[in-house]
């Protein structure tokens, strides 16, 4: 067979081109520190890499949630201790007004004055901002102000019920916010299932207690009255249903237990006839009104026998819907600082996961360098030979030998 010199010559330098090829390849590699530059280098590892850096992206996407969750639920966390503190001190103070043997109408004045600004503050922490500068409590509508007041005891939620459910793992959410209805508006006042109170127009000094419920397969929500119809007797009625409960013209005694609807409360003290104490159903009752009747009733009860039973009808109640909602705000701590931790369980599942995913496409795409160098320096050395031959046979020729 004849090889032309034409041939010889572009096999040559075919051969350096080759050469030159895998050599920038295996260069570009060592540059990148990968071990395909394109998915058609390594079709099936393209995929693999592909689907690991997917899988990757969405733990890190966790990661981010979950640090934006944490970041927020801290933030409420840390305003609902400054609350509960708040109502601690609201507790005490309501209780030192409520001591008849220390305190004058200048102390309770002045305990009144200290009552506003924990009201004051409390309305504060109410329309705080997180991080971000969005209100904190103030559910989906987190660009409004969430509480308002007219300043006469009329306190309005303007935000909603909205929870942020935050995606921090591939089966996980966790929900980063409590609403202000959730934190500020729904307690049940009184005892949690009914309360009590005492006319503001009775003329004796009877006080109703707290009560209980003793019979819960009776117990129903609904409101009653009880009505003296004379010093020494009193008939039940029940205002949702518009029947009275007999029996009729039950015998007071003062301290004694007062039953029917499945309840027992206790009325002591000296009430007169036409004297009305209530029992309803327990109802929603915000802390800023808590704190506001408790308020009024220091400041502006009457300083006589009627008065004084009113005023301490008040403290009363204010000491029940306080402690109710002392523990309102114990449960949402606790519902917070259930999700903190499951946030951070979560958090090591997500590191966990992502480094094993690293690892994985390490494997198959990170180049091994030991070997990379060690290639670059068989190619380099290859093309020279290339290079050389290249060179000797392009002189072979008959005129130089003529």
């Amino acid at each position: 067979m004849r090889v032309s010199t034409t041939q010889i010559h572009n096999q040559g330098l075919q051969s350096i081109l080759d050469q030159q090829t895998k050599l920038i390849k295996t260069q570009n590699q060592l540059s990148s520190g990968e071990k395909f530059l394109a998915p058609s280098d390594n079709p099936s590892a393209a995929s693999r890499v592909l689907d690991l850096d997917e899988a990757i992206a969405r733990i890190t996407q966790h990661e981010e949630n979950a640090d934006f969750a944490t970041q927020r639920l801290g933030v409420e966390e840390s305003s609902l201790a400054s609350i509960e503190n708040i109502l601690q001190r609201s507790r005490e103070l309501a209780l030192q007004a409520g001591n008849t043997a220390t305190q004058t109408s200048v102390t309770r004045q002045a305990i009144a004055g200290e009552l506003k600004e924990n009201l004051d503050q409390l309305f504060d922490i109410a329309n705080s901002k997180d991080a971000n500068g969005e209100y904190l409590f103030a559910g989906f509508q987190s660009s409004s102000q969430p509480f308002t007041t007219d300043g006469l005891g009329n306190f309005t939620y303007n935000g909603d019920q909205g929870q942020i459910a935050l995606q921090i793992g591939s089966t996980r959410q966790v929900v980063a916010n409590d609403s202000g209805a959730d934190v500020f508006q729904l307690i049940r006042n009184g005892n949690g299932s009914f309360s009590v109170d005492a006319n503001s127009a009775n003329t004796g000094n009877g006080i109703i207690s707290t009560g209980s419920v003793q019979n819960p397969a009776s117990f129903q929500a609904q409101d009653f009255t009880i009505t003296f119809t004379s010093a020494t007797t009193y008939d039940v009625f029940n205002v949702t249903t518009g029947l009275p409960v007999p029996p009729a013209a039950r015998p007071y005694t003062d301290g004694g237990a007062i039953n029917f609807n499945g309840i027992e409360v206790e009325i002591s003290g000296a009430p007169v006839t036409g004297d009305v104490f209530t029992v309803n159903a327990s109802r929603n009752q915000d802390m800023f009104t808590t704190l506001y009747d408790l308020i009024d009733t220091i400041e502006n009860s009457p300083d006589n026998l009627a008065g004084n039973a009113q005023f301490a009808q008040g403290i009363a109640n204010a000491l029940n819907n306080i402690d109710r909602s002392m523990d309102n705000v114990i449960d949402v701590r606790t519902s917070v600082g259930g999700r903190m931790n499951s946030i951070d369980s979560q958090a090591d599942d997500n590191a966990a996961r992502k480094l094993q995913y690293q690892s994985i496409r390490s494997q198959i795409k990170d180049l091994d360098f030991a070997e990379a160098i060690s290639k670059m320096t068989f190619e380099s050395t290859a093309l020279q030979v290339a290079q050389q031959t290249f060179a000797r046979v392009q002189n072979l020729s008959l005129f130089n030998v003529i």
